[in-house]
C-alpha cells in the first residue's frame, strides 16, 4: 500500500491484521525527498504500534538520491528503493545488504491510499483479492496529490522528526 500519513498507514495495518496478511507499507514516489526518512520511519512505527500483531515491510521511495537511500539506511528502514543509475544502484545495494537491509530499484504493483474515502477497506479489498487493480485517477485526483506533496516538501521540520512526531504532521 502507498500510503501519505498516519491515517492511512493505520487503516492499512489494521486491515492487514484483521485479515491476518503480511503487507508492505510503501511512502510516495520520491517521499525521502521531501517527507524524509525520519517521518516515514516513524509513520511506519506507529502504525506497528497501533497493530502490533501485523506483519509489515516498510519500504521507502528514494528517488534517484543516493544519500537519501543512506539516510533512509541509518533510520533503519528495511528496505529502500532507489531509481538512480545502475553504478550507484550496485554501490548502494552492497550497503543496504552489509545493514541487514534491501535495495530494490523496480517499482512494485501497489495500491495507492492517496484520495480513497475508506483506506481501511480498500486495504481489505486489496489484500482479499476482490480488487486487483488500483482504480484510475483523473487529472483532478493528480493534480490535488502533486498539490499536497509539494505541501508536504515545505514541511522542513519533518527532516528532522524525533520519535513520536508523525502524530504532529497529521
Amino acid at each position: 500500500m502507498i500510503v501519505h500519513g498516519l491515517e492511512q498507514a493505520r487503516a492499512a495495518a489494521a486491515a492487514a491484521a484483521g485479515l491476518n496478511r503480511p503487507m508492505r507499507i510503501q511512502s510516495a514516489p520520491g517521499a525521502a525527498g521531501f517527507a524524509g526518512p525520519a517521518w516515514f520511519a516513524e509513520l511506519v512505527a506507529a502504525a506497528r504500534r497501533a497493530q502490533p500483531d501485523a506483519e509489515i515491510e516498510a519500504v521507502l521511495d528514494c528517488g534517484d538520491s543516493p544519500g537519501a537511500v543512506l539516510a533512509g539506511l541509518r533510520r533503519g528502514i528495511e528496505t529502500v528503493r532507489f531509481t538512480g543509475p545502475a553504478a550507484a544502484r550496485r554501490k548502494l545495494a552492497a550497503i543496504a545488504d552489509a545493514s541487514g537491509a534491501r535495495l530494490e530499484w523496480c517499482p512494485t504493483r501497489a495500491l495507492d491510499l492517496d484520495g480513497e474515502d475508506n483506506p481501511m477497506a480498500a486495504v481489505g479489498a486489496w489484500l482479499s483479492g476482490r480488487r486487483t487493480d488500483p482504480p484510475p485517477r483523473s487529472d483532478d485526483d493528480a493534480d490535488r496529490a502533486l498539490a499536497r506533496r509539494r505541501d508536504r516538501r515545505n514541511l522542513a521540520e519533518v527532516q528532522d522528526a524525533e520519535p513520536g512526531d508523525a502524530e504532529k504532521w497529521e
